[in-house]
Parts: structure tokens; sequence; C-alpha cells
């Protein structure tokens, strides 16, 4: 028996209410260390989902590189982006086990070329980490109230992408 549409989506919003209640495993780059990275990439993914959610393009403008060295991971950053983006559907694809690519829109053509290398300077690709301090501290002052929520022990998937929720 196939299950039809309803119950597909009962069972994934089942899914992800078990997911949402589990903590977040601090081995999680996204969590690891200091909160400098962690407010960079938050702050950059929600900043690229607004841009592009005011509106739907024809074509990706932006590549989102997300380190993600596991299934949980990459299902941590694609539930961001949705959120991020309501009703634009992201394509995505990774690399091995650290890189996940997510376009804010259809894939451009240098897809494959984006995971076949870094990213360039100039790129569509925008990198979720960055080592420059200042960038950093930057971006945990504009995730305003939101930065204290991520960095509070012991935080849930369910509690991080409540907390990274747009502004309605």
């Amino acid at each position: 028996m196939v299950p039809g549409g309803g119950d597909l989506s009962a069972e994934a919003a089942r899914a992800a209410r078990e997911l949402g209640a589990l903590p977040l495993p601090p081995a999680t780059p996204l969590l690891g260390g200091e909160p400098g990275p962690r407010h960079y990439a938050l702050y950059t993914l929600r900043t690229a989902c607004a841009q592009v959610k005011a509106r739907e393009p024809a074509r990706a403008e932006v590549l989102l590189d997300c380190p993600a060295a596991s299934d949980g991971e990459r299902w941590l950053w694609l539930s961001l982006v949705r959120q991020g983006l309501g009703a634009v559907v992201p394509s995505f694809a990774w690399r091995g086990s650290d890189r996940l690519l997510v376009s804010l829109g259809p894939f451009p053509p240098a897809v494959l070329t984006s995971l076949a290398e870094p990213p360039r300077d100039g790129s569509k690709v925008w990198p979720l980490s960055t080592p420059q301090e200042a960038a950093r501290a930057a971006a945990g002052k504009a995730l305003g109230p939101a930065a204290a929520q991520v960095d509070r022990p012991g935080i849930t998937v369910g509690e991080l992408i409540s907390a990274m929720a747009p502004a309605r």
C-alpha cells in the first residue's frame, strides 16, 4: 500500500517534531567552540534567505556553502533554509562528507564547479564560515537577541530553528 499525500504530510510533521526535540550534539560544527562562527553562519544564512524570499528568482543568485559532516547537520541546514525561504524550495547537493551546497533558487550551471572547488572571491557562493573575527562579531551583533538564544547550552534542534525564524 502506498500512503497518500495526507499520510506523508502527517508523517513528515511527526518526524519534524521528534527531531526538533533532540538536543544538538556538542560536536556539531555549528555549535562547536566559540559563538563567533555560529553567529556568522546563522546571520549569513538569514541574510541570504531574506534577499531571496522578497522575490523568487528565475535562477539562483546565492549558493550557500554549509559545513555539514553528517546527515543530521545537512537536515538542520536545510530546515533553517526552508524556514527562511517560506514558499521557495531550495535545491541542494553535497560533496563527500563535509560540505552541503544549498541553492536559493534553481541550481546555477556552475554548481558542479562549486562542488569540486572552494568558492572564489566575487562568486555567488556564500560560505557559512569565515576566519575573520570582525565579521563574526558583527554577525553576533546583527543577530540581536537570537544570538543569546542559540548560544544557550543544551538548546534543542527545534529551539534553534525557532530562534532563527524570520520576524513576522
